[in-house]
């Protein structure tokens, strides 16, 4: 019964045994890649001119609409924005034009949907260029932490911040650039344990510049409260909405952000 009723919500937790695959299609010229990305933007602002700092928004594997997830990222946008920060949505699989991560594997590119998205935020006047965040969860987790990295195309995104919750580390690699990060992640987390980061940690050379938050009796998903206290998904993971917890981080995501 369960699985049905995430099944009909659009739940999916990546099988790890996919983080490897890679869909041809999803490559696409840079050119045309960034503009069905900007043609997908959300952006949000407080009122005024600015210049305000921002923050990216980069989802899990089911993107911004699902039932299950949706009111997750609303209610992260408007607690932002009452904070004075603009807010910009990287819908990596709207431009991807595509339901779900499980069938985009190249990791680099959603690094590189961060790199953009970063650019357009640059040029909007009311945004401080300086002052450019990245708050992600989960899939996109993994993907905000792996743009710190420099590749053959592109340098390391110079974001001012990252925010990860739970974020997936088989699309990470070390990293060696100078930007303050916050992981914050549950203790019962069985699709992305703390263990794993703290093995990636071992190999940045910026470690001091990193703070890792773990949360007891979390599991994935511990923030939204949209998902019951607890129930399975399709992969057999637990996951679930942990009150306390949830509060908690986002505190930590406040003070981080507004350091």
């Amino acid at each position: 019964m369960k699985s049905y009723f995430l099944r009909r919500c659009g739940w999916w937790i990546l099988p790890s045994v996919l983080l490897t695959a890679y869909t041809p299609g999803w490559a696409d010229a840079p050119t045309e890649r960034a503009a069905r990305l900007a043609a997908h933007y959300s952006l949000d602002k407080p009122e005024g001119n600015g210049p305000f700092p921002a923050v990216m928004l980069v989802p899990g594997c089911q993107g911004f609409s699902p039932p299950l997830w949706k009111g997750r990222y609303e209610r992260a946008t408007r607690r932002l924005k009452e904070l004075g920060f603009a807010i910009v949505r990287v819908d990596y699989l709207a431009a991807g034009e595509v339901s779900t991560c499980e069938v985009i594997m190249n990791p680099a590119e959603l690094a590189d949907d961060i790199a953009t998205a970063m650019k357009y935020l640059r040029a909007q006047r009311f945004v401080k260029p300086e002052a450019i965040n990245v708050l992600a969860w989960s899939y996109g987790g993994g993907a905000a932490l792996n743009a710190l990295t420099k590749t053959e195309s592109r340098e390391p995104v110079q974001v001012a911040a990252v925010v990860a919750y739970y974020p997936h580390l088989a699309l990470a690699r070390p990293w060696s650039v100078d930007v303050p990060a916050l992981v914050l992640c549950g203790a019962d987390d069985t699709v992305a344990p703390c263990e794993r980061f703290e093995a990636l940690l071992a190999e940045v050379p910026t470690r001091e510049r990193v703070k890792v938050v773990k949360y007891p009796e979390s599991y994935h998903a511990f923030d939204n409260s949209d998902l019951p206290a607890k129930t399975v998904s399709l992969s057999g993971n637990a996951v679930g909405y942990n009150e306390k917890s949830a509060i908690a981080a986002w505190a930590e995501v406040e003070k981080f952000l507004r350091r």
